[in-house]
């Protein structure tokens, strides 16, 4: 399951995976975890380069409590 969103920037999670290493504290993944997969375009430093990582959910908190503008959040009214 992925979800695409402007600027060629895809968030991907998964209920169950194994051998998906936290690029922060670099511990196996058990159970859900943010994907990040960047493709720089035009205009950038890293034009062509493609940047691909995945947080476990302890350090995507640690990550953004350090934003000064917080993340929008959403809640799904049913989980199906």
């Amino acid at each position: 399951m992925h979800e695409t969103y402007g600027n060629g920037v895809v968030i991907m999670k998964s209920i169950q995976m194994t051998g998906v290493v936290c690029n922060q504290c670099n511990k196996e993944i058990i159970g859900d975890y943010l994907r990040v997969k960047k493709e720089w375009g035009y205009f950038s430093d890293k034009d062509t380069q493609i940047h691909e990582f995945a947080l476990c959910e302890k350090c995507y908190d640690m990550l953004v409590s350090t934003f000064i503008t917080a993340p929008v959040v959403e809640f799904k009214k049913e989980v199906i």
